[in-house]
């Protein structure tokens, strides 16, 4: 609102918290509900909408690209961000690269396949960012990953209730051992971010 303070800006969500977020004046306008469900409403409504981290999310994310193209005003724009299934991290870390985030993460659009989906809905792509978008977390959240698996939570409710305690010890002896470990992740994920910003290549 600092930047562009004639700007409205509405928001939507599934659940009651966008609904809180209109109250609190954070959105000019709060619907809750699904977009699909909203589009015919709001048809050809606003300069720009943005997904980010929300294709994936979704079961028909087509679908949802669709209805981005009613809500769009011609010679508007849409901001779609998510994770890269084309990353290295991705292969290299395989079940411990937090961006496959199963089971939230239900879809995964190359660049290319959204490129093109986003084509034959009669949008034309002005900017691709990779770098820039990197989030640095694939290694030290792949650490975290790997020792949850060794130890996993004693208290989770299909646990078996027997040896929870000793479980318990196993489990606080695992962390405090592989705390470097962790801490390597976290410094090699900020080392790994100057490399990818500087080198355009690697992002997830």
């Amino acid at each position: 609102r600092e930047v562009w303070p004639q700007t409205r800006f509405d928001g939507l969500d599934m659940s009651e918290s966008i609904e809180e977020a209109a109250r609190r004046g954070w959105v000019d306008r709060g619907f809750r509900g699904r977009f699909v469900d909203k589009a015919a409403e709001i048809e050809g409504a606003y300069d720009v909408v943005s997904m980010y981290h929300y294709l994936e999310h979704t079961r028909e994310p087509l679908t949802e690209l669709a209805a981005a193209a009613r809500v769009v005003r011609s010679g508007g724009h849409l901001l779609v961000e998510l994770p890269d299934p084309e990353s290295v991290w991705g292969r290299w870390l395989g079940k411990y690269w937090i961006h496959w985030f199963q089971p939230q993460h239900q879809q995964f659009f190359s660049i290319g396949n959204l490129r093109a989906a986003l084509g034959r809905l009669g949008f034309r792509t002005v900017a691709v960012e990779r770098a820039g978008a990197h989030q640095a977390v694939d290694l030290s959240v792949a650490a975290l990953a790997l020792i949850q698996q060794l130890a996993p939570p004693v208290h989770a409710p299909w646990r078996p209730t027997d040896g929870a305690r000793w479980r318990q010890l196993g489990r606080a002896a695992l962390f405090a051992v592989a705390w470097p470990l962790i801490i390597l992740g976290f410094i090699g994920d900020a080392a790994l971010k100057v490399i990818i910003h500087r080198s355009g290549a690697g992002s997830n």
